[in-house]
């Protein structure tokens, strides 16, 4: 067993009280935590917050270092009916020890069996030692030595325990973890994240969790919330004072729930309690307060999204918007998640509202922004879309608008509507690049001519393998001696285009040569009349006019000629 769970169970019960007492003091810094001297009948209570006969909160001390049985059980029975005389809004009992299975089912049981007299909730050793861990004093006077002090030592050896908290703030990187410490001894509620930059601008958007930043232009402390149950009965408080522009910008956060930046001159006065993380009293002066709302706790809309009206209509059927704003006269939602676009709507006390869309496409797959093209022409339009929260099952908004397609719209229509048509027929995963290049425009052309049977190509000759069959007539050989109309079918394109970044393998390729001549023609007039059957031959064939090039799908009959020859083409593609 750990020493400090062992130490924590030999306690005598004053004494468990006395550290549970200041444990409690610690997490609530600001809180009248009262401790009740029992020696004349606790009445159910060892620690109280708030008025005894209005509602308090309950802490109630048992060290029972031989675990929760029958007896513990009785006496802690007994212990809650007495505090329920109070009728408090929440009753904690703290153990010196943790509860096994069979105990912790048995408590499960007994709360819930008083859950509407009050709220229920335990503080049991394992508890108690993890705060004990962030409060090093408190340790100390209780457990001496129970935990060897690494940070006390390094700071003697150190020397740094003669400098101040700000001193030792701008140490070197090894006193990192000696300065958290002391901001955890300073406040143990909250978890801290340092960071060191020169040059570059605090970080204005909180994080999930983040309460607060402090920066000085080069060292910039975040704020986390650690003990969100001692937060939540205790929110952590500011005092200031604002001049006249000061205070406008306060109503202007209020009014929407813009952040605002209040500068030097216009902040007076200013107290938290986080005030151990302020520069010097000197400094404050020119301290820039940056204020606003904690987004991350605010209420997020599952949404459906209908763009247009009537057969034309598209629609996103479960859309996440998250609040950004929340103001007392307009609230602001955008999207999340990974749509090819980003969406902002924002709605205010008057009724009306604004929408705002924004394309975000840039490795989306190219039906999905396809699908947001068509979207946008059918809002336009029908001049209407709808935003339906599903969780309320009520139209949050259904503007109508009027005006125009963005300017960027006419480019990207066709283009997306190929890429889709392509990305279907060659069987491919193609995502929409940051920029189109104009090789993939060059690209894109290919490929939709290849599938439309119509890439008109110039050509000078082509090398194709002729081989001897049964089935070569007569009539077939002596076309060989003048012009005739050939289709050769090699087994891919002769360069790979490249589009989005994906080379396309397009599989067989017909090209279709109206009029074309062979090169040597007697020497393949020889070959078809001599040749035994199944022996090949390599000749060069000149195209007398366009070539037509066309994808082939399975089973396509048009690949036959009239004079009968299909030739393979000896050409690799490039890879």
């Amino acid at each position: 067993m750990h020493p400090l769970y062992q130490r924590l169970k030999e306690l005598d019960p004053d004494t468990f009280e006395k550290l549970c007492f200041h444990l409690v003091k610690a997490r609530f810094p600001g809180e009248e935590i009262r401790h009740v001297d029992g020696s004349a009948g606790d009445e159910g209570v060892d620690l109280f917050l708030g008025r005894l006969d209005s509602g308090p909160t309950i802490w109630q001390c048992k060290s029972f270092p031989n675990g929760v049985k029958e007896h513990q059980k009785d006496q802690i029975r007994k212990s809650l009916k007495e505090a329920l005389k109070h009728n408090p809004r929440r009753w904690v009992l703290c153990l010196s020890v943790d509860m096994d299975a069979a105990a912790h089912r048995w408590f499960q049981r007994f709360r819930q069996s008083h859950s509407e007299r009050a709220h229920i909730d335990l503080m049991q050793a394992s508890d108690i030692i993890q705060e004990l861990f962030y409060r090093n004093a408190i340790r100390e006077m209780f457990f001496p030595r129970a935990i060897p002090d690494v940070a006390a030592f390094l700071e003697t050896v150190t020397k740094t325990n003669r400098l101040s908290t700000e001193e030792l703030a701008t140490l070197n990187a090894g006193n990192i973890d000696l300065y958290l410490k002391r901001l955890e001894e300073a406040d143990a509620r909250f978890a801290y994240e340092v960071r060191y930059a020169r040059n570059i601008p605090p970080e204005e958007r909180p994080r999930p969790g983040q309460i607060a930043s402090f920066s000085d232009g080069t060292k910039t402390v975040d704020v986390f919330a650690r003990d969100v149950e001692a937060l939540r009965l205790n929110p952590p408080k500011a005092h200031f004072t604002l001049t006249d522009t000061g205070v406008d910008k306060m109503k202007e956060l209020m009014r929407t729930g813009r952040s605002q930046v209040i500068g030097p001159g216009e902040l007076q006065n200013y107290t938290t309690d986080l005030s151990f993380l302020l520069p010097p009293k000197e400094q404050i002066k020119d301290a820039i307060l940056h204020i606003g709302l904690a987004t991350s706790a605010m209420p997020s809309r599952l949404t459906r999204v209908t763009f247009g009206a009537g057969p034309d209509a598209v629609v996103y059927e479960c859309v996440k918007f998250k609040t950004t704003r929340l103001g007392q006269e307009e609230t602001e939602f955008e999207s999340t998640g990974t749509l090819p676009f980003h969406m902002s709507f924002i709605v205010r006390q008057t009724g009306l509202g604004s929408v705002h869309f924004e394309r975000r496409w840039a490795g989306a797959d190219v039906h999905d922004v396809w699908k947001f093209m068509r979207a946008m022409k059918a809002a336009y339009t029908a001049g209407t879309f709808e935003l339906y929260d599903l969780e309320r099952g009520v139209t949050l908004l259904k503007p109508h608008f009027t005006g125009e397609l963005p300017n960027w719209f006419a480019g990207y229509e066709e283009l997306a509507s190929e890429a889709v048509r392509i990305a279907g027929f060659y069987k491919l995963d193609l995502r929409m690049p940051e920029k189109v290049t104009p090789e993939d425009i060059e690209s894109l052309s290919i490929l939709v001519h290849l599938i439309d049977g119509n890439l008109q190509l110039d050509i000078n000759d082509m090398t194709f393998t002729l081989t001897k069959t049964a089935n070569l007539g007569q009539a077939q050989t002596e076309t060989l001696l003048g012009e005739g109309a050939y289709v050769i079918t090699p087994a891919e394109y002769f360069e790979r285009p490249v589009l989005f970044g994906t080379k396309v393998c397009t599989g067989p390729v017909a090209y279709h040569i109206p009029r074309a001549r062979v090169e040597n023609p007697e020497e393949a007039h020889r070959f078809c009349q001599t040749a035994p059957i199944g022996e090949d031959h390599t000749f060069t064939l000149k195209p007398l006019g366009p070539v037509l090039a066309s994808a082939i799908r399975p089973n396509d009959p048009n690949t036959a000629t009239t004079d009968g020859f299909k030739l393979k083409s000896t050409d690799e593609p490039a890879a």
